[in-house]
């Protein structure tokens, strides 16, 4: 039987072995620590190295690049801080340090009034054209009563504009129309053109009451005069009628 035994390579055969017989046993009891073997290479060494040389060319080109900042960084973390400021270092003032002078707004100066008084602008009125003694009157077309209408026949004989409407003329009675004839000739025989004249005096209930007042005329020879009728509630004013001649001239004033 062939019995293998490990023995030391090449590179070990003109050293002696330590701790190993001619067979490669050890020599005696072995202690802690003690190698069993022929010594091993030390390869981390080349791995320590490289990784060194890493380092510091990384390092090289960092301080290439951030020379400057690291520079100033590094002078700053070595010099003692510099004292505060005692004005900023100083509590913000208060509300209540603040005066009143300082706060409330200067007093504004009193404005002087002109001495001038501004101009006051008036515009002219236009008359009134309302007013009927403004407008020049127009000549009166006689008026004309229908034939056929009893009513407007009773009307212009009683000194009325046969113009009234006909349910009006249809309620006067008898007694109306003579009242209405009494108010005209009344107001007629009057001088002046103010005065206005209202028949019958007294009044009852059931009776037309007519009011007679002049208006200018076209004519210097004419009286112009409405008349204005009150029945059952209603008022109506007539169309201006007018008479002439030389009495009424007289009578104008």
């Amino acid at each position: 039987m062939t019995a293998f035994g490990r023995h030391p390579s090449s590179d070990y055969d003109d050293k002696p072995a330590y701790g190993l017989d001619e067979d490669g046993l050890p020599l005696g009891p072995l202690s802690a620590g003690e190698r069993i073997g022929p010594p091993t290479k030390r390869a981390g060494r080349k791995t320590t190295f490289a990784l060194s040389a890493l380092l510091l060319i990384g390092l090289g080109g960092a301080w290439y690049v951030y020379g400057d900042q690291l520079g100033d960084l590094a002078v700053s973390l070595a010099s003692p801080p510099a004292k505060q400021d005692a004005a900023s270092a100083a509590p913000p003032a208060t509300p209540e340090a603040v005066k009143p002078e300082a706060a409330s707004p200067a007093p504004l100066a009193p404005i002087e009034a002109s001495a001038a008084p501004r101009p006051v602008v008036t515009a002219a009125l236009p008359p009134a054209a309302a007013e009927y003694d403004a407008v020049k009157p127009e000549p009166l077309a006689r008026p004309v009563a229908d034939p056929a209408d009893p009513h407007q026949q009773r009307a212009l004989a009683a000194g009325l504009h046969p113009g009234l409407s006909r349910a009006l003329l249809s309620r006067l009675t008898a007694a109306d129309f003579k009242n209405a004839a009494t108010a005209v000739q009344t107001a007629l025989g009057q001088p002046g053109e103010d005065t206005v004249t209202v028949w019958p005096k007294p009044r009852k209930p059931e009776q037309a009451l007519f009011e007679v007042h002049f208006v200018p005329a076209a004519e210097a020879t004419c009286r112009r005069y409405v008349v204005t009728v009150e029945k059952d509630g209603w008022v109506t004013t007539a169309l201006p009628l007018e008479k002439c001649g030389a009495a009424q001239t007289a009578k104008r004033g």
